[in-house]
């Protein structure tokens, strides 16, 4: 298990030699720290300090989950510290600040483990099961090599049954359907499920001969169902966490904002506070410094709904400060209410792109003396860049704040995303 933050702090507790080992990632300088104990009965038997190269937002499974809003099942990967080949579940959970998500928590569980869930759960004596890939690469727990790789080529192996099963299981193009195959004078029935149906990359393969009386028929359909949900009952190990979250929606506003009750609709958001889907902006253009406009305060809030549309959508409202004073579009000094629309449509035509001026609706609201702008987005089907003078960033919300990810963190945050 894996408890992570946004800074790169880590937590992790791992079962090793039926002695307990915990870890603790930390900064300290501009060094990595791991601080390294071995429990055995409450007591603590070793501890070390260490630098360390492991950071938990490098790892596959970290923003995802910070996308997600239900557990978040990593394809089959190598583990940073025991080297093997395993899968990860890992989820987001608030902090104490309404609703922002800072902190990730995670389970590993080796290939091999769940290898031998699915062999204990066998519908039948003379069963087989197998574990391989959509790229044709079987796993094996004996062929093990020393990069921690347990997947090899299906060819290469000797499971002739298997062959036969994932080529007629390929050529069909059934995926979850039940399929005949004749293999030793007999006819197997070869079921297939994927290891999680998100993310339907690694299967499950069960092939139980027509022979094997001792099972019915109705059994053998439901085992073969049974094996492929070894990921859900993993899963209810979150349960405890989920339970706890506080409800966010796919899209949309996290308080859903009333044009027929506007003006107690944005004072009830001011009141909430900033916070991963809500941001305040005193000004839409004008810079309170200098006096002057600025395009690094279009840019600035600009991010924030670039950060909005790439996760779960949010409230933006312009003329309001950070401590939820209103101080109103007037100091934009637009001529008019019409053109502080025009304004706000034209940057997002130039930074963001027309195309997802669909998922923004901005409109202005008269607050006693003060105009307060208020754009809702909705969380986009397509990644959103943000495109400045430097080039174009990819942001998402972390908390109150937007963050720009690098480009290596983005790829994996879009593709886990879809």
């Amino acid at each position: 298990m894996k408890n992570p933050d946004t800074d790169g702090q880590s937590y992790q507790i791992s079962q090793i030699d039926g002695a307990i080992q915990t870890t603790h990632t930390y900064l300290q300088g501009n060094a990595r720290m791991a601080d390294v104990k071995i429990w055995q009965d409450d007591q603590i038997i070793t501890e070390d300090s260490a630098p360390t190269k492991y950071d938990p937002r490098s790892r596959p499974w970290f923003y995802p989950a910070m996308s997600n809003d239900a557990v978040y099942w990593t394809q089959p990967y190598k583990f940073f510290h025991q080297k093997i080949i395993g899968i990860t579940a890992s989820t987001s959970i608030p902090t104490k600040d309404n609703d922002a998500y800072q902190m990730v928590v995670a389970f590993d569980l080796s290939m091999e483990r769940v290898y031998s869930s699915i062999q204990n759960m066998q519908p039948s004596p003379n069963s087989q099961i197998f574990i391989f890939r959509r790229d044709e690469a079987l796993y094996t727990v004996a062929d093990a090599t020393e990069t921690g790789s347990n997947f090899k080529a299906l060819h290469e192996s000797d499971n002739q049954l298997g062959q036969k099963a994932h080529a007629a299981w390929r050529q069909a193009q059934l995926d979850d359907r039940i399929i005949p195959v004749r293999h030793d004078n007999q006819t197997w029935w070869c079921g297939f499920r994927p290891l999680n149906q998100t993310q339907r990359n690694t299967w499950v393969g069960v092939m139980v001969p027509e022979n094997d009386a001792a099972i019915g028929a109705n059994k053998r359909h439901a085992a073969l169902a049974g094996i492929g949900g070894v990921s859900i009952c993993i899963a209810a190990a979150f349960s405890f966490l989920l339970a706890k979250r506080q409800t966010r929606h796919s899209g949309g506003p996290a308080i859903a904002f009333e044009p027929e009750n506007a003006i107690e609709s944005i004072r009830d958001i001011i009141q909430r506070g900033e916070s991963k889907r809500r941001e305040f902006k005193s000004t839409m253009r004008l810079n309170l410094h200098t006096k002057k406009p600025g395009k690094e305060i279009e840019i600035a809030w600009l991010k924030g709904l670039a950060a909005f549309l790439n996760t779960d959508g949010g409230t933006l409202l312009i003329g309001v400060t950070d401590d939820g004073e209103i101080t109103g579009l007037e100091v934009d000094k637009f001529e008019s209410d019409d053109h502080a629309q025009l304004h706000f449509k034209n940057l997002i035509a130039e930074h963001i792109g027309a195309e997802f001026s669909k998922y923004i609706d901005f409109r202005t609201v008269q607050i006693a003396d003060k105009l307060v702008g208020i754009a809702e987005c909705m969380r986009s089907n397509e990644p959103v860049f943000l495109k400045h003078s430097k080039g174009e960033s990819f942001f998402i919300r972390n908390g109150p704040s937007s963050d720009e990810l690098p480009i290596s963190q983005a790829l994996d945050y879009i593709k886990a995303r879809k």
